[in-house]
């Protein structure tokens, strides 16, 4: 296996924080723009990735939230979802939290409405693009993870499933959500993880926790498979795939468990000091497509 210790720790030390802004990087066969939505007296940026490539079809979306004190172009630049568009046809929409920030659970009793808020883009998106309102999905990183799943637990079928990244459920959360209907949902987790532990703390329950209850809202059984990401790249991680199929309504639950992983976006090439190793032996943009656009809604 290669060793890329020495030069990951080089790339580490002269890397700018991940709340620092970039400039959006442009990817070919694609093209962005950005646009306005009101809310809550207040009008916010949303960010868009489209192929340039014209569809006989309405296209999907992913709506793509971004961490904490980040903005639409740190997490385009991030995760360089536009990959997705270049070669799979998707949108990605990529709004603001108010001053960097996703209000959800306990949170969501501020005077920001974030899942207003992400309807209006929502309805915003689907009145003006050639937008699949059944392949809506939504992923988030950290912070915006959270949100995610905040928006699943409140509205329940207006997203198709979500991918999070380095995230679990907030208590709150966890003893609110109780959908009618469920969201096929994929996690990724370091288990070094600084920030969010992952087996809990008084603010979050553990990774496990977590997926059994979205285990449990999309009727799951127990029965699932494991499959090893091959361990490519000597980057001091290892990861574990983990799916559940037996779901209602078609649904599955997946988690990648990064031994060794912080609190990062695996496959990044942007590093944060702080913040542990990034894995390198996947990538986490296309696990998380590869997950969501499995699914629509009827």
């Amino acid at each position: 296996m290669k060793n890329l210790r020495s030069a990951a720790a080089s790339v580490l030390l002269g890397a700018c924080a991940i709340a620092q802004a970039h400039d959006v990087q442009q990817v070919e066969k694609t093209s962005s723009f950005s646009t306005t939505v009101y809310s809550d007296l207040r009008n916010r940026q949303v960010l868009y990735f489209k192929p340039t490539a014209a569809s006989a079809t309405k296209a999907p979306v992913v709506v793509l939230l971004h961490y904490l004190h980040g903005t639409p172009e740190d997490m385009a630049d991030l995760t360089n979802f536009a990959r997705i568009a270049r070669d799979a046809g998707a949108w990605v929409i990529l709004p603001e939290g108010v001053q960097g920030k996703w209000n959800y659970g306990a949170g969501s009793f501020k005077t920001v409405d974030d899942v207003k808020f992400l309807n209006a883009v929502l309805d915003d998106a689907l009145a003006k693009y050639p937008i699949d309102p059944k392949r809506i999905y939504m992923a988030g990183y950290s912070n915006g993870g959270q949100m995610a799943q905040h928006f699943a637990c409140l509205q329940p079928g207006r997203v198709a499933a979500i991918g999070v990244v380095a995230t679990t459920i907030e208590q709150f959360d966890y003893r609110s959500c109780l959908p009618a209907i469920g969201t096929p949902a994929l996690y990724i987790n370091g288990v070094a993880d600084p920030i969010v532990p992952f087996n809990g703390n008084l603010l979050k329950r553990s990774v496990a926790d977590t997926v059994a209850m979205w285990r449990r809202i999309d009727g799951c059984t127990e029965a699932y498979t494991d499959s090893a990401i091959a361990d490519s790249i000597d980057d001091g991680t290892s990861t574990m795939a983990r799916t559940w199929r037996g779901c209602a309504n078609g649904a599955a639950v997946e988690q990648y468990v990064v031994t060794g992983g912080g609190h990062t976006w695996p496959g990044s090439t942007r590093y944060t000091l702080g913040l542990g190793i990034t894995a390198q032996d996947f990538n986490a943009t296309d696990v998380i497509w590869a997950f969501l656009s499995q699914f629509s809604r009827p």
